[in-house]
């Protein structure tokens, strides 16, 4: 038995089909049967039930599969261990990043990870707020730059920094030029927002009190970027 051996498991319990976890843990489908067989050969049972479509784990092979899980993330923890004796970061980084900060954020991590980490593979994938908590609690990201606050027992979180909320004004409207914005003033029917996939939407939502107060608007537009709302505006 070899960490290898439990990383296919794994791979052909989530994707509950060989060819494919063979293309995830980049190997030929024969190859990843062969090891999977050995290693039903070592231990005498059989952990998945082959004749299912798709396939399933058997009984003791849910467990197994389980405990393999349990021991990746063991091994992962040496690995850190190891790494973190080097002076010098290393290794790969997977990384989630909201879209509404990405734009503005990672242009500055590439620029510093080249000079400093030349050695870092990182990896920055963008993601919505709620599917990149799921991605953490996972495993399946290492860390995520999200807007704040977030609580949850199993996840650990610092600020990096914090910002304004600007309001972008039309100067056909009452607000253009005004130094601050009174929320009271803010019409709901304005407001032009990203779609609720967005933690940002929710956050002006919940700032302007505006749920369920956009009720006569003759024109509704959402979008997920920034950038168009500002042209739109």
């Amino acid at each position: 038995m070899n960490i290898q051996q439990l990383e296919y498991l794994i791979a052909i319990d989530e994707y509950r089909h060989f060819a494919k976890a063979a293309d995830y843990c980049e190997v030929t489908q024969p190859t990843l049967s062969t090891m999977v067989q050995r290693l039903e050969d070592e231990l005498n049972v059989k952990i998945f039930n082959r004749s299912k479509h798709p396939i399933e784990p058997t009984d003791i092979g849910r467990q197994i599969i389980e405990q393999a899980r349990v021991s990746l993330k063991q091994f992962e923890q040496i690995k850190k261990i190891v790494r973190q004796e080097h002076t010098t970061l290393s290794g790969r980084y997977n990384l989630s990043v909201i879209p509404t900060i990405a734009a503005y954020l990672v242009p500055q991590m590439l620029a510093k990870r080249y000079h400093n980490y030349p050695d870092l593979e990182l990896i920055i994938k963008e993601n919505t707020t709620s599917n990149i908590i799921e991605l953490l609690l996972n495993e399946r990201i290492d860390g995520a730059i999200l807007a704040g606050p977030i609580e949850h027992e199993d996840l650990i979180s610092f600020p990096i920094y914090y910002e304004k909320f600007y309001a972008y004004v039309s100067p056909l409207d009452p607000l253009y030029g005004d130094k601050e914005v009174d929320i009271n003033k803010v019409d709901p029917d304005k407001l032009w927002l990203l779609e609720n996939v967005h933690c940002l939407r929710g956050q002006i939502e919940r700032l302007c009190k505006i749920r369920n107060s956009r009720q006569h608007s003759t024109i509704k537009f959402e979008s997920g970027s920034i950038d168009t709302l500002l042209h739109v505006v």
